[in-house]
């Protein structure tokens, strides 16, 4: 495959996984990159087990007691507890496989019996440590979240634990808590089969083959955080009195209003990273809302992330390190908000590029840029208002419900 002379890789050196801070770009020339894979996709490598048993997927017929999860309290020695699916957690026989080995899911007792040992469980690929969502002794490792899902470990119709999940960088899809980051650790980037989900936090679940269409405006194809393609989440509704939820391109954020440096931020910042689901590695340029980058219409901006998940939680944003740097992509001109306060929404949605940055002399809800979403947290002062009008004129989707925070998994 032809290539130019020299290549932007990503390197990534944060204990936290990929994305965890600004991260450096290094100049690697051509005949670097046949060092290994990871080098030629963009994404650098953790080291993994040393040793790891054979996997095989399990045949053994389990049983019907019932135990907990998290403590693995009511299971035999040679036993572990887990979930088959749904509200069937029971103890199984144990498995050989270690934390951080590949794993094979057993079909005749559901997919979701594996060879894994004792507290681990079979998730995207290799076995990974349960855990406890509310934040119990069974907590994750650094470098990975605890990812709960709509349809395992469930009690009275909800999750008692999860399972940990690598953390990624939600614009590259790049893990380094992995021996196989690139694509957070898809066999192949170009078709990937998992990819980085999230809203405040972000981790690897599985990609559905169908969904890797469903780029920015277009609709999901599971109601979970992974319906879309990786790089893109179900964010907004359709346009302002819609209720349908369509996917979003995530975008790297930059501020933008009317002064001579920040006119032409609207799009997103054009030197940052991205990898656009179907291309091999991030690339510079690929994280604005262009029509086919991570937008799709003219009128796609990227604005703040965290002004939007702040009106939904209703407090004070706390996902560092994304604050000041992550953006979803909106196409504004679908949307209006409530200028005079009526409880109709009726003004179209400004270019930020028209209007000042927020200062002393910008008092009112709707005549800065931070009004609308387009500046870094420190300078919006968006806690010291006590109202905003701006929010009914969308709604973020799939935030809300039973799906909150959880992928759909195979």
């Amino acid at each position: 495959m032809a290539r130019t002379s020299m290549a932007v890789v990503m390197v990534c050196l944060l204990s936290n996984g990929c994305g965890e801070a600004p991260p450096t770009v290094t100049i690697v020339p051509d005949a670097q990159l046949d060092a290994g894979p990871s080098s030629i996709n963009g994404c650098s490598t953790a080291p993994g087990p040393t040793t790891c048993a054979p996997t095989s997927a399990p045949t053994l017929t389990a049983g019907t007691t019932r135990c907990d999860p998290l403590t693995q309290q009511g299971c035999a020695a040679d036993e572990k507890c887990t979930t088959l699916g749904q509200d069937r957690i029971y103890c199984v026989p144990d498995g050989p496989v270690g934390v951080g080995c590949p794993c094979t899911l057993g079909n005749e007792l559901g997919r979701n019996y594996d060879d894994c040992s004792r507290g681990t469980m079979c998730v995207n690929g290799r076995c990974t440590p349960i855990c406890d969502p509310g934040g119990g002794a069974a907590v994750c490792a650094e470098g990975s979240h605890c990812v709960t899902n709509a349809y395992l470990f469930l009690v009275d119709g909800r999750p008692i634990a999860g399972a940990c999940h690598a953390a990624c960088d939600p614009l590259t899809q790049c893990v380094t808590t992995s021996p196989d980051p690139d694509a957070c650790g898809s066999a192949d980037p170009v078709q990937p089969d998992l990819g980085c989900y999230g809203h405040s936090e972000f981790s690897c679940a599985f990609a559905p083959p169908a969904g890797l269409t469903s780029t920015d405006r277009v609709a999901p194809v599971n109601p979970g955080l992974n319906g879309c393609a990786p790089g893109f989440v179900p964010f907004f509704y359709e346009q302002t009195g819609s209720t349908v939820t369509l996917c979003s391109g995530l975008c790297a954020a930059l501020e933008t209003d009317n002064t001579p440096a920040h006119a032409g931020n609207g799009r997103g910042d054009p030197t940052a990273l991205a990898k656009l689901p179907m291309d091999r590695m991030p690339l510079i340029g690929n994280a604005t809302c262009e029509p086919g980058k991570k937008g799709s219409e003219a009128s796609s901006r990227c604005r703040f992330l965290w002004p939007f998940l702040s009106m939904e939680a209703r407090s004070r944003p706390a996902f560092a390190p994304y604050l000041d740097t992550l953006g979803v992509c909106m196409a504004i001109d679908h949307f209006r908000y409530d200028e005079d306060g009526d409880s109709t929404a009726e003004t179209p949605y400004p270019e930020c590029s028209t209007l000042p940055p927020r200062s002393a002399s910008t008092p009112g809800e709707h005549d800065d840029a931070a009004d609308f979403n387009c500046q870094k947290l420190g300078n919006a002062m968006r806690f010291a208002r006590t109202t905003d009008r701006t929010a009914p004129a969308f709604r973020v989707g799939n935030l809300d419900g039973p799906m909150r925070g959880r992928h759909a998994l195979r």
